[in-house]
């Protein structure tokens, strides 16, 4: 969080008790995702990376095919 947003002390201070407020692992994800929304504002000065879903996604689902196939999920 502190490294993706520049965050002044008491905004710093704010993200720490958010997250010791968190009693699970899902809730912690739930503040970090608020808490990320919340400072996300786009700069002009900034570039956004994207990622290309494209290279990745065809041999991905033919290895999850292959696990299944292997578990015996898929014939």
């Amino acid at each position: 969080m502190f490294r993706n947003f520049e965050l002044n002390e008491s905004q710093k201070m704010k993200v720490i008790e958010n997250f010791d407020r968190a009693a699970n692992t899902r809730e912690a994800k739930l503040v970090f995702t608020t808490l990320a929304e919340s400072f996300h504002t786009p700069s002009a000065g900034k570039k956004i990376v994207k990622e290309s879903r494209s290279m990745a996604s065809r041999p991905v689902a033919e290895q999850a095919d292959r696990w299944k196939k292997l578990a015996g999920l898929i014939k």
